[in-house]
């Protein structure tokens, strides 16, 4: 009820004292520790602020939440929250969630490098072209390694886009790579781009 009132007096009645106090009182640590207080995980946190508008959360309220929190902090405190909550996302908490990692510059290190590489191979469409505009920024033998590691595990969908970012490459050892498992692919859209 606090944030509630806090945020509703920060948004929408443009009170600037509540919004200040707001600001002065309320981080990402105090975030986090009302969060555990709570029972919820890092999990469960990351999931409501970066859920979708559409979901059960008010939009407005969250989302000004969201962009006053230190993000990178946040995505930082548990690593191992952010592959599985992915999952959970829609295409706008995926869109958000990948601006977030871009923005703030985790995308070449973990947590960030293997949730934008798997993000990369994702179903939608709008989230696969989000996620590969950001795997074009890394290090090129990073985005080989990582390429390489997915293309033999992931599905089809996967696959082709490691295919392809191992073909934008060009480097003498992705193409041998790329030939190598071409026998054994059976996707004919993995093996156009090959």
């Amino acid at each position: 009820d606090y944030l509630n009132n806090v945020m509703y007096a920060h948004t929408v009645l443009g009170d600037k004292d509540r919004a200040e106090a707001f600001k002065a009182s309320f981080n990402t640590g105090t975030l986090i520790s009302f969060a555990k207080r709570l029972g919820a995980t890092m999990a469960d946190l990351v999931l409501t602020l970066y859920n979708d508008p559409q979901n059960r959360y008010s939009s407005y309220k969250i989302g000004d939440l969201r962009r006053h929190l230190d993000r990178k902090a946040l995505l930082l405190a548990d690593p191992s929250a952010l592959g599985p909550v992915a999952s959970q996302l829609g295409e706008a908490g995926r869109l958000s969630l990948l601006g977030d990692i871009a923005s703030n510059k985790l995308a070449g290190e973990e947590p960030g490098l293997g949730l934008v590489m798997d993000l990369a191979g994702n179903n939608l469409k709008v989230v696969r072209e989000t996620a590969l505009k950001t795997v074009a920024t890394l290090d090129p033998s990073l985005r080989e390694a990582e390429a390489l590691k997915r293309l033999k595990a992931g599905d089809a969908t996967m696959r082709e886009a490691m295919a392809g970012i191992l073909v934008s490459l060009g480097t003498a050892s992705a193409r041998a790579a790329l030939d190598a498992h071409l026998p054994g692919e059976r996707a004919a859209a993995v093996r156009a781009v090959i």
